[in-house]
């Protein structure tokens, strides 16, 4: 059973999308780099967002991912990966596969990203459509023959989801309302929503694919979904309580709409207080996990010892002394025990 905050629905809210879609920055952007980071925090926006703005509070302006977390979790890289999520141009995409090209870009550059630090625990941050994304990179990690690239899933931590849709049953609703919503405020085709139909089978496969990945038992990532608790007005839940959950894993509710979710004004805000424990927690596991990791090899380096660190043997040998463990490189000589 999962972690439930209170499910009231709340009076329905005002998304607060801004007008002009035309900037959509791309790819990765290092928020905050520390002296000596043990972790890379990574942001995926979600349609219609930004890779800075997204995560912006409205009123404040405050970018919770620099704002906050530097200061609350110091040893973090953050990282915010930035594509171009007009929603026209996505979702004509999407009818013929471009999900994928998305996520891959997202996968190569985020292993390009890491090539100095291969084996740092990651953990995703993602909103909305930005979790089909980071969901389809994780796989297309899997399918590569790249070890840079299978190293981003190895060291795939945990994952938040932010209002991303999950249940395979809501996805056609859920595109088509989102697309409305976002259409609000573009100037769009009413065929859209037929362009969106095509894609549904494609995300419902996506979700078998990434359920899948889960439960392989050779690997362990920690899933945690957030769930919007108010509607958008004119335009009810976006992704409802039921879409946005997995059920294997735990969930909370954010008391925000859809668009609102990720955005925190103040480090007292109950949904940024939320993520950070999540945050603290996951550290501590990768801290824990990597203190047995040393253990384990310091016990295995006591039992087969590298060369020149084992015992000497007190006999005399001709060319210098032998250590047990050791490799004897002799060539065509004879070694000569000689008696006391």
């Amino acid at each position: 059973m999962g972690t439930y905050l209170s499910r009231t629905a709340g009076k329905p809210s005002e998304p607060t999308i801004s007008r002009d879609s035309s900037d959509y920055p791309t790819g990765l952007k290092t928020l905050e780099v520390p002296l000596s980071p043990t972790v890379d925090i990574v942001f995926v926006h979600g349609l219609g967002g930004n890779r800075e703005t997204s995560w912006s509070h409205t009123q404040t302006g405050v970018c919770w991912p620099k704002d906050f977390l530097p200061h609350d979790i110091p040893s973090a890289r953050i990282l915010s990966w930035g594509y171009d999520s007009d929603i026209i141009r996505f979702f004509k995409m999407t009818s013929s596969n471009k999900l994928r090209n998305h996520a891959e870009s997202f996968a190569f550059a985020l292993a390009n990203h890491r090539e100095d630090c291969p084996g740092r625990p990651i953990i995703f941050i993602c909103h909305s459509l930005g979790g089909l994304i980071c969901e389809q990179a994780l796989l297309c990690c899997r399918s590569s023959n790249e070890k840079r690239m299978k190293s981003v899933l190895d060291c795939t931590g945990a994952v938040i989801f932010m209002g991303t849709p999950h249940s395979g049953s809501h996805l056609a609703n859920w595109g088509g309302t989102l697309a409305k919503l976002v259409s609000k405020f573009h100037t769009a085709n009413p065929a859209l929503l037929d362009v969106l139909e095509p894609g549904s089978q494609l995300l419902v496969n996506l979700q078998t694919d990434f359920q899948q990945l889960l439960l392989n038992p050779s690997r362990h990532i920690s899933v945690f979904c957030f769930y919007e608790e108010y509607a958008v007005s004119g335009f009810g839940m976006i992704v409802p309580y039921e879409s946005a959950i997995m059920e294997q894993y735990e969930r909370a509710g954010i008391g925000a709409n859809h668009m609102d979710m990720a955005k925190f004004g103040t480090r007292n805000d109950s949904g940024y207080v939320s993520v950070l424990k999540l945050l603290q927690s996951w550290m501590k596991d990768f801290q824990a996990s990597a203190a047995e990791k040393d253990r384990s090899k310091h016990k295995e380096s006591e039992r087969f010892p590298r060369a020149g660190t084992g015992k000497v043997i007190n006999s005399r040998v001709s060319g210098g002394q032998v250590y047990m463990g050791d490799i004897n490189h002799c060539g065509s000589g004879n070694i000569a025990f000689h008696a006391g």
